[in-house]
């Protein structure tokens, strides 16, 4: 996001000291032992070589993330009961007991854990069609809605979901969760971005909530075409300052509180990036004149 050198070359070393690890291990120690085959592990492996594969465009980086999402697969039900609606698609945490439930997690699955790999599986999706990622994904999002809790329940607030289910007692099990994974990947599968998108062109780094179709460097100017749905301002940072900044062929202004403003960019002396509000639209064309 940062486009920070000595950030990402920490992270790739950290990466480069993973390639020992085969099975995911180690997401969940404040219950689960070290050992444990973990789902949330996979997820968080997934996670960050796809950060990496966007970072560097390198295609082993891709590979890594593809094989950490398959070492997921098996802690996802893919068959159900007929009286279990929640089973397919319901995510088994770790193979293992922890200090809070023995003989062990199987038959309980944990949707929490399979809501953050579903996230992270259809973020792959955008890079590679290999295998039907959203489909999968889908299904986890389907047990996460089946598990809600409905309205008029004590006790129980409406729309949250439990910690865990017993399948074998087909029942949640407390405490109740807010949805916001649920909601970020209902948001995912809708085309609708809830997080940061980063472009890097050259040694230029873009970072916004909308969707960057396009980022094209020409000389001193960066062009930018970005689409977004929400109906309000959208914010884009670029990670070196700006001499003068267009949307589409009007000139925006320089201002020093973006907050006060409809529209306008400013240099953040902080970041020594630029800043950048547009106000609601469905597409734009930001045009950066930068400094040499």
């Amino acid at each position: 996001m940062t486009g920070d050198p000595a950030a990402l070359r920490a992270g790739l070393r950290a990466l480069k000291a993973m390639e020992r690890y085969m099975v995911p291990r180690g997401a969940q120690t404040w219950e689960v032992p070290v050992r444990a085959p973990d789902l949330l592990a996979a997820a968080k492996a997934l996670e960050a070589y796809l950060e990496a594969y966007i970072a560097t465009g390198e295609e082993g980086y891709l590979e890594k993330a593809k094989y950490w999402v398959l070492a997921g697969l098996p802690f996802v039900y893919l068959w159900g009961l007929p009286d279990r609606p929640v089973m397919v698609g319901a995510t088994i945490p770790v193979y293992a007991s922890s200090c809070l439930q023995g003989p062990g997690w199987f038959g309980i699955p944990v949707q929490w854990n399979g809501l953050v790999y579903a996230y992270h599986i259809l973020r792959l999706s955008a890079y590679d069609e290999s295998f039907p990622w959203r489909e999968l994904a889908a299904l986890i999002l389907a047990s996460a809605m089946h598990q809600q809790v409905a309205q008029g329940i004590p006790g129980k607030p409406a729309g949250s979901y439990p910690d865990s289910w017993s399948l074998i007692a087909n029942r949640d099990q407390p405490p109740y969760i807010n949805p916001e994974d649920l909601a970020k990947v209902a948001l995912a599968l809708a085309g609708v971005n809830p997080d940061l998108n980063t472009v890097r062109v050259g040694e230029i780094v873009v970072s916004t909530p909308a969707q960057i179709l396009e980022a094209e460097l020409t000389g001193g100017e960066l062009r930018l075409r970005l689409k977004w749905s929400c109906q309000e301002p959208v914010h884009v940072l670029i990670n070196t300052p700006a001499l003068n900044v267009w949307k589409g062929q009007e000139q925006l202004p320089r201002v020093e509180d973006l907050d006060a403003t409809a529209e306008g960019w400013n240099v953040s002396p902080q970041l020594n990036a630029t800043i950048v509000k547009i106000a609601p639209s469905e597409t734009g064309e930001l045009r950066l004149a930068l400094r040499e």
